[in-house]
């Protein structure tokens, strides 16, 4: 299979820290020669694609390489051997969605050696092949800071590999990230994908290009950012069209509650802009894991009133429009690569010094596990993303375990949680005080300086009182491993009081800490409805704090930006099967509330339903009967109507969910 490159990039600079590597080491191993051709083979696959599993590798073994009768047992044996003679290294991840395993890279000495025993024609150099191919450290780490990427795509491309016979796709190129700079008019665009591959169809002859997203939990982007980003492919799809130029068609890896948002958006993007909407495909993760992955095709979806019942089509249904010429070059570099090769060759650089230039260096996971809280702020110490942040996003990915992750990104989107709190986020089913295996791993948060605590004195017991906050190193981790700019997290310093550090540093704290006993009774409630919750078997896909479910609109009279301010919102459903997926706004009243608040509160919802034609679902919880009847009473003096529900605390966690959509059927 010929192997296409990623974009040309020039090579990061080695650490000076790295132990050398001489040329007799490399020509030891050559005479030696315990390598194997299947050693050779699974090189060249991780050259390709690095930071591939064990059964990924299987995968595209067992399809390339029949005649070796590639076994799991076997396969197991010669990445032992490979990794004893020090041609592989293996990182261990653990991530939140995926059971722990390990995943494979090539180490200098496999680089040097798979390019001293195979050889083509035109040569290729070491100096190119780490400039064209993603298997330096840096390339490692940038793959290690975004993971749900990486296992996502490598999901979707092993797969195309592994079925070409039987359904005759032939991945020619694939390329992550992908981007790309092109001048229409005078004026330059940037195309940025999460990766993008080259198809060629076996049938056919003819080539056809993609594009691909991501949109897996817990990194889904907010609806207005996805809209967002759809109407920039529309506009650039227009310009590219009107220059005559050819424009990639889309697939999206999601989750199948996410159905419905993306037939909706992908229909109104392309009613704002005038035109059909974009044409492609949408997969879920679930799906990647079964032969022959079902898609849901754009066109059907977008015309269909029930977007989750559309039949499911092959691959082969999304291949309608052959790629150029130019854009088979702009995906593959086939011809780039070839002429920097015939160039090369022709003015051979001269033989390398007894050291050899290192490019991966050291074993990746021996560094994260010794990560410090030192070396971390250093590599997170730039107000922006920058290519520090994104290697120390990568080391800690293999230095923190699944339940640190979550607790960071818990912790992330809602300040000044307790330790109770977590335990029922992170472990709805466990016993709420079987607490000691979370404070072990918030100590090794403290250690590596990624959490910190702030006391509330009111709280009745030490467990009440110690709150925890992500420090500004974790905030940027969080920040990277979504893939959002650090301002969504970071108050900006013209909003800053100055008075205290922590209550700064993120968005939403300060007005949480104001109103501390409101806060805590908030969590409170949320803990036991996220208990009862998977008792029952309902299951909330997304609660957004108060900052993230504020509503914004322009006020029709004054002109002014005003906004509605929902305590959370709660995006869930009875089942995980269970479609729709509902969303509700949630405000929480503890009961000392006086009608003015209401009064004001209420206002700003009818306002806001008012200004933008959008009437929300709102739910309100108190714990007080009293307060449920001057609520009554507010909402009957008001010149409009909302749709709401007041319901008691104890009845919601008695009942569930069930009880809000009996209000608000769908």
């Amino acid at each position: 299979m010929t192997k296409e490159p990623k974009a040309p990039k020039a090579p990061s600079e080695p650490s000076p820290i790295w132990t050398p590597l001489s040329r007799a080491d490399l020509e030891a191993c050559l005479e030696k020669h315990n390598y194997t051709n299947q050693h050779l083979t699974i090189l060249s696959w991780l050259i390709w694609l690095p930071l591939l599993s064990g059964d990924e590798l299987l995968r595209v073994l067992s399809r390339t390489e029949r005649h070796l009768d590639v076994a799991k047992g076997d396969l197991a044996e010669h990445l032992k051997s490979m990794a004893s003679l020090g041609l592989i290294e293996t990182i261990r991840l653990r991530e939140p969605s995926v059971r722990n395993h390990q995943r494979y890279y090539a180490t200098d000495l496999g680089l040097y050696l798979y390019l001293s025993a195979v050889h083509s024609f035109p040569p290729l150099s070491i100096a190119r092949l780490v400039r064209s191919y993603p298997v330096e450290r840096e390339d490692l780490l940038a793959r290690l800071a975004r993971p749900h990427i990486h296992l996502a795509c490598m999901s979707l491309v092993t797969r195309i590999i592994a079925e070409e016979e039987t359904r005759g796709n032939h991945l020619v190129s694939y390329q992550q990230p992908w981007q790309h700079i092109t001048s229409i008019a005078q004026k330059r665009y940037l195309i940025c994908s999460d990766a993008a591959l080259l198809l060629e169809h076996h049938a056919s002859r003819a080539h056809y290009a993609f594009l691909i997203h991501v949109d897996v939990e817990p990194h889904q982007k907010e609806e207005r950012e996805v809209e967002k980003w759809l109407l920039s492919l529309l506009d650039l799809r227009q310009s590219m069209r009107l220059s005559r130029q050819h424009w990639p068609e889309l697939l999206i890896i999601s989750t199948r509650n996410r159905l419905p948002l993306w037939a909706h958006l992908l229909l109104e993007t392309s009613f704002k802009r005038v035109t059909k909407p974009l044409a492609g495909g949408i997969t879920t993760l679930d799906a990647l894991s079964r032969a022959s992955t079902p898609w849901w095709d754009f066109a059907m979806l977008t015309t269909a009133e029930h977007p989750d019942q559309v039949d499911q089509v092959s691959l082969e249904h999304l291949l309608r429009e052959p790629a150029s010429l130019e854009l088979i070059e702009l995906f593959s570099k086939q011809r780039h690569l070839y002429e920097m090769r015939l160039k090369e060759a022709a003015s051979p650089p001269p033989r390398t010094r007894k050291r050899l230039q290192r490019y991966v260096g050291n074993t990746l996971q021996d560094e994260a596990d010794h990560l410090t809280r030192e070396h971390l702020e250093a590599l997170f110490g730039a107000t922006r993303k920058s290519r520090q942040s994104v290697e120390g996003a990568g080391l800690l990915t293999l230095a923190l375990t699944a339940t640190e992750k979550e607790m960071l990104g818990w912790a992330a989107h809602h300040p000044l949680l307790d330790v109770l709190t977590l335990q029922a986020l992170l472990r709805p089913a466990a016993d709420p005080q079987a607490i000691k295996p979370l404070q072990q791993r918030i100590s090794h948060l403290f250690k590596l300086g990624l959490i910190e605590t702030r006391l509330w004195s009111r709280g009745k017991t030490p467990l009440e009182q110690q709150r925890y906050l992500l420090t500004s190193v974790a905030v940027k981790f969080i920040a990277t491993r979504h893939g959002e700019p650090f301002s969504v997290y970071f108050v900006p310093p013209k909003y800053q009081k100055g008075d205290d550090e922590q209550l700064d540093r993120q968005w939403g704290t300060r007005g949480l800490n104001a109103q501390m006993n409101h806060t805590h009774g908030l969590y409170a409630f949320m803990r036991q409805l996220y208990r009862g919750t998977h008792a029952r078997g309902e299951i909330i896909y997304h609660w957004k704090s108060a900052h993230e479910a504020a509503r914004w609109y322009r006020d029709t009279i004054s002109q002014d930006d005003e906004h509605a301010r929902p305590d959370a919102e709660l995006v869930f459903a009875l089942s995980p099967i269970d479609q729709p997926v509902r969303m509700v706004l949630l405000e929480y009243d503890r009961g000392t509330t006086g009608a003015v608040e209401y009064s004001r509160k209420f206002t700003a919802y009818l306002d806001y339903q008012q200004a933008t034609g959008k009437a929300l679902p709102l739910l309100v919880v108190t714990s007080s009967r009293k307060a449920t009847e001057r609520m009554q009473h507010v909402l009957d003096t008001l010149q409009g109507s909302l749709p709401v529900i007041i319901l008691l605390e104890e009845d919601l966690l008695a009942h569930g969910l069930a009880l809000v959509l009996h209000h608000f059927p769908p």
